[in-house]
């Protein structure tokens, strides 16, 4: 199950920054591969839950098949520096992913992080 598979992974929140000459929130995850294998591509971080006052203004989406809808998700891009085949998939593999947030109200940001990996629709 995505539970199992997507535990895999660890994702660390960094703190929530904002950016006055782009007018938005900016906050990096790291994603680190602690499974002694790789892990199925894509990968997708799925941002459940997130506060009625921000939006993720570089979402790859919003998912439509697992619960709960309507989260927005960005998908974690393939290291493009690393051989072919050893991206964040790769066991022991960390990369960085900035999110960037639309918050107008300039209120507090929450969200609960979910990984969602494998060709599946989100």
């Amino acid at each position: 199950p995505q539970s199992a598979i997507a535990s895999l992974l660890d994702v660390q929140q960094g703190p929530i920054k904002y950016d006055s000459g782009s007018n938005r929130y900016t906050q990096d995850l790291t994603i680190h591969n602690k499974s002694g294998g790789a892990v199925p591509t894509p990968i997708s971080i799925v941002l459940d839950n997130l506060s009625y006052n921000a939006a993720l203004d570089n979402a790859s989406g919003a998912t439509s098949n697992t619960n709960p809808t309507g989260s927005p998700y960005i998908n974690v891009p393939t290291d493009v520096h690393l051989p072919p085949g050893q991206g964040t998939d790769w066991p022991g593999h960390q990369t960085k992913l900035t999110l960037v947030f639309i918050n107008n109200l300039q209120l507090p940001i929450t969200y609960t992080p979910r990984v969602v990996i494998g060709p599946a629709p989100r």
